[in-house]
């Protein structure tokens, strides 16, 4: 997810991505909790891929 304070390419490098080439690919809109909660993250794209960490392997769709 993208906080406040950063940009989506701040926020796909804290995945763990090391790539000069990042291409911003979309948003995602989805709702938390039971406050329904409108929270957004940026998709991107990279080559060549990379090795998740621990906190962007466990999101699940």
């Amino acid at each position: 997810m993208i906080d406040p304070s950063e940009t989506p390419r701040q926020a796909a490098l804290q995945t763990g991505l090391e790539v000069a080439d990042l291409v911003f690919a979309g948003h995602a809109r989805f709702v938390l909790g039971p406050e329904r909660r409108v929270e957004y993250a940026a998709l991107t794209t990279a080559h060549p891929g990379f090795t998740p960490n621990e906190e962007i392997s466990a999101i699940c769709w």
